[in-house]
């Protein structure tokens, strides 16, 4: 208890954790604690607030907030095979914003056993596809959760769903993943759907990286996707 200007009253406690990865999710971890809390100190008034990264669990961290809808559609995961991938909505009418989630499309949580050769061939085709899914519904924001990825491709495997062309010298498109961009020789962005210049595109990540460098993102992100130190310098 806190005293004020001679008065008392509870003291509160916000409690905003991230999942335990592996073990408990946001909101799992934030009522545990909650529950501690409450053992411990009977008085205290909890709340709470569990909180994402724009990793694993972002997308029902904020619907828990007050979301107001959500569907699943069938996408391209990781490693090209189809998964299924939730996309949300937080408000209501014009003026919703639709919600995906990297991690739901081609994270790393869909590959059984992450890899050099998992690194380098992984895509990230199915987030443009979720992307997609939200302007199918007349989105006129995203928000894009970006953490958890399975891949190394820089986003080409996006932006190919989202109709830009990557070429190599001979014309062709470029394999799918990081290996593809050795190949790369232009970008046309003749095709890109026509929604794209309509909608605003917000990225929500915990962190801002360099590509290269001992801190770069290609040094410290590549291992946790299965890179050994060679496919990390390609």
């Amino acid at each position: 208890m806190s005293e004020i200007t001679g008065r008392t009253r509870p003291t509160r406690v916000v409690i905003a954790p991230n999942a335990f990865k592996g073990t408990l999710t946001a909101a799992d971890a934030a009522r545990a604690i909650s529950e501690g809390v409450a053992a411990a100190w009977p008085d205290a008034i909890c709340r709470e607030v569990p909180l994402a990264d724009g990793g694993d669990g972002f997308l029902r961290t904020l619907l828990a907030q007050g979301g107001s809808d959500l569907f699943r559609c069938q996408v391209t995961g990781p490693l090209l095979a189809p998964v299924r991938a939730p996309v949300g909505w937080l408000g209501e009418g014009a003026s919703a914003t639709a919600v995906v989630e990297l991690a739901s499309a081609c994270g790393l949580n869909l590959v059984e056993k992450p890899s050099p050769d998992t690194a380098l061939r992984a895509s990230t085709r199915g987030l443009g596809e979720l992307v997609l899914a939200a302007l199918a519904h007349r989105a006129q924001r995203v928000l894009i959760g970006l953490g958890g990825s399975a891949s190394t491709d820089g986003g080409a495997g996006l932006a190919q769903a989202l109709g830009f062309r990557l070429l190599d010298r001979g014309g062709q498109p470029v394999r799918p993943g990081g290996l593809g961009l050795l190949d790369l020789d232009k970008i046309d962005p003749s095709g890109a759907r026509p929604q794209l210049r309509a909608v605003e595109l917000v990225a929500a990540c915990d962190v801002d990286s360099p590509l290269l460098g001992p801190l770069g993102a290609a040094k410290v992100f590549a291992p946790q996707k299965g890179a050994d130190p060679p496919t990390v310098r390609l």
